[in-house]
């Protein structure tokens, strides 16, 4: 590869110098020395000196080769064991003199570890080139084993068969209809390699007929791999929806020439659930991405932490910014960092940090990793670690730092653009990134107004209950309440008592707040009075029923499959976390898996309806409130929102358009609210300080209005005088 070998034709004699010529790239491994190859065709004597320099700390050093006598013909390697460790992307300067000839050269290489130090990231490539272009060895050296190619690839058979010799996994990207007209010589291709590929991302607009039926028919290929639509947004993805498309399919692939926002991605998880699919695959990929200048290599760390906590399954980047023909990228040394330190397969929640400062925990078990960094020069954070053991703090490269001392249980850590990671087993972590995930949730479900509208207002209460209070003595019997309430909405949503739209949201919401309540449950160190196995025993005995007692089509019986896999995750989960040593945590998972396994009685008796669902694209998402706590952010935001909506030359309308208003005798004046993007009833009720009730009472609405940008409401509000 020639970024890996200089030829120094200014010398007397032509000298080849190669970095690393015991590795298919330039990298070399952080336990091994650095290797550098010398080849002349005749003899001669250089004296050589090495520079290198770090881009992660822009250090520069010095290490003199001495004088090397080399045979021609013959290959020449010299270990130079004086070379920094330390993980890395680094550039070599070499200079070789023979007497008063001297010649520089450069090159790159990273410093990285071995496979097997490594954990399998959820990242995926996309090769928009030939095999050699992809550098598919450089991408399994950092833990990434999927690639992405599209159907028209020229270079697809020799991608394929390269990506087979080294146990690639493949996704697939085609249009709608390439799908219909894929031909004799591509169907046969993609059937020889059925046990690599994933999935197929499909690329399919609203208006093209019998898109379901197209789909199908690629199915009919024989592969057993998944089918994801390819959208550009959350609007995309519902007018596919609202057009009856990818019903079936399960995955949804946010594809877009930037990164989009981290929320892009709850609004297409909620939408999903919107349309009666809960637990669809989101995946985020940016073809597109070079890091440089004001967004440098470090920045796909953050989108990837924060897409990940959002519910992305894989996010996926261009295979050239990890690797290319010419040679390795400083991506490269960050995928590395991230995949020797990164163990977070399932979101825990985010830390309490000040504004624009993140920190966000992940886990497997009882193991954690926390991603810890700022988006200004700096900022701080603590981290609670109080009964945490095999603590270890990293750099984004996954070179170790030292850790202060803890200060009443915590660390306290400066954070910079280039994230830290901290990892450790077991403590009170968890707990606390649970917690703080309960109040998103909580604050989610509350300032939805379709779920206050359909839900009644005792669990309305208890749902706030749980969230003013996460670690309150009295919320074991508050999650029992919640998980009595996931089969009697599913219940209702199949005795047509709630249409689908809005059961499958509720029911995907109280889930997941279910869920994070189960982490809090092993804080609070209250046993559960029933075994784990007489828990699992009665699920395992709800699975049998539905089994032997479900027919039907595959169609009538796709809810009910759906919660059988999901019981039997959470069964596996459980069963995990008790080997974890994690025994009450795993009780609480296990009767999460019991209650939801009640409803599969429901789910086979289910008759398939076509419902007609209402759009929501009017509705805007509220930010997280890990995003955005601040109330005069938010509005500004929304204020930037509306005049972006309105025509050019158009000025968004006031908030508040009537001024002075007369106060009448209660003591009370009429102001009139004006809808701006981003608004609902819930949060225009919270900035006047009035109830929901009296804002939809006096302006005659209902719960699950869906307001208009520009609409005028009535508000009543207390006369300062």
């Amino acid at each position: 590869m020639s970024a890996l070998a200089w030829l120094l034709v200014m010398l007397p004699a032509a000298v080849q110098v190669t970095v690393a010529p015991d590795q298919p790239m330039p990298f070399v491994y952080s336990d091994d020395p650095l290797i550098i190859e010398l080849y002349s065709e005749t003899d001669v004597e250089v004296e050589g000196r090495l520079f290198l320099q770090a881009a992660h700390t822009g250090g520069r050093i010095e290490i003199p080769l001495g004088n090397l006598t080399l045979l021609g013909g013959a290959s020449y390697w010299r270990a130079v064991h004086d070379a920094p460790r330390e993980r890395g992307f680094y550039t070599a300067e070499i200079v070789l003199a023979e007497g008063d000839a001297e010649h520089r050269a450069q090159a790159r290489f990273c410093r990285i570890d071995r496979p097997t130090a490594l954990q399998r990231l959820p990242v995926y490539a996309h090769c928009s080139g030939d095999g050699a272009s992809c550098a598919l060895t450089a991408l399994r050296s950092v833990g990434i084993d999927t690639m992405r190619v599209a159907v028209d690839n020229p270079d697809l058979p020799d991608i394929l068969t390269a990506a087979s010799h080294i146990g690639t996994h493949l996704v697939i990207v085609l249009s709608l209809s390439q799908a219909e007209r894929l031909s004799e010589e591509r169907q046969t291709l993609l059937q020889s390699q059925c046990e690599r590929i994933l999935r197929f991302e499909i690329v399919c607009n609203s208006d093209e007929p019998d898109c379901e039926q197209s789909m199908e028919a690629l199915r009919a290929m024989g592969c057993p791999a998944g089918v994801s639509l390819v959208v550009s947004g959350a609007s995309e993805f519902e007018a596919l929806m609202q057009a009856g498309c990818g019903g079936n399919t399960r995955h949804v692939t946010l594809a877009t020439s930037q990164w989009p926002d981290a929320r892009e991605v709850l609004a297409i998880r909620r939408m999903a659930a919107h349309y009666g699919h809960e637990g669809w695959q989101t995946h985020v990929v940016c073809s597109n991405w070079r890091p440089g200048g004001a967004d440098p290599a470090c920045r796909f760390i953050h989108r990837f932490i924060q897409y990940r906590a959002a519910g992305a399954a894989y996010v996926g980047l261009n295979a050239s910014v990890v690797a290319d023909d010419m040679g390795v990228q400083e991506t490269m040394a960050y995928l590395n960092g991230l995949a020797l330190r990164f163990v977070g397969h399932t979101f825990v929640g985010p830390l309490e940090a000040p504004d624009k400062v993140h920190g966000l925990v992940f886990r497997w078990g009882a193991i954690w990793f926390a991603a810890l960094w700022s988006e200004e020069a700096t900022g701080t954070v603590s981290v609670p670690i109080d009964g945490a053991m095999n603590i270890q703090l990293t750099d984004a490269l996954g070179n170790p730092i030292a850790a202060p001392e803890p200060k009443e249980g915590a660390l306290v850590l400066t954070v910079g653009q280039e994230p830290l990671y901290l990892t450790g087993y077991g403590g009170v972590i968890l707990g606390r990134a649970a917690a703080q995930q309960v109040r998103v949730l909580v604050r989610d479900i509350a300032e939805n107004a379709l779920i206050r509208e359909h839900l009644p207002p005792g669990v309305i209460e208890l749902v706030e209950a749980i969230g003013a209070d996460p670690n309150g003595a009295g919320n074991r019997l508050r999650f029992l309440e919640l998980l009595r309430l996931l089969p009697r909405i599913e219940e209702q949503w199949h005795g047509r008592q709630l249409p689908r739209h809005v059961a499958v949201p509720i029911i995907a919401k109280l889930s997941e707040l279910a869920r994070a309540v189960c982490l809090i449950e092993e804080d609070r160190g209250e046993l559960f009075l029933e075994p784990l196995s007489d828990t699992l025993a009665r699920t395992e005995e709800q699975q049998s029923l539905y089994l032997t007692g479900s027919a039907g089509t595959a169609k009538s019986r796709e809810r009910g499959d759906w919660i059988l896999g999901e019981v039997r995750r959470l069964v596996d989960e459980a069963e995990a976390l008790d080997a974890a040593d994690r025994k009450i945590e795993a009780c609480a998972v296990a009767t999460l898996a019991e209650w939801r396994a009640q409803a599969l009685k429901c789910a086979a008796q289910a008759e398939v309806t076509r419902e007609p669902i209402p759009a929501i694209h009017q509705v805007v998402v509220q930010p997280e409130a890990s995003e955005d706590d601040a109330e005069d952010d938010a509005e500004d935001d929304a204020e930037d929102d509306a005049e972006e909506d309105l025509p050019e030359g158009e000025v968004p309308p006031e908030t508040e358009t009537t001024p002075e208003p007369e106060t009448d005798e209660d003591g009370y004046k009429e102001i009139t609210h004006t809808v701006v993007s981003g608004d609902n009833p819930f949060n225009i009720a919270r900035k006047h300080n009035v109830s929901l009730d009296d804002l939809l009472e006096w302006n005659n609405m209902q719960r699950n209005v869906i307001l208009r940008i520009g609409q005028k409401l009535v508000v009543r509000v207390k006369s300062a005088d």
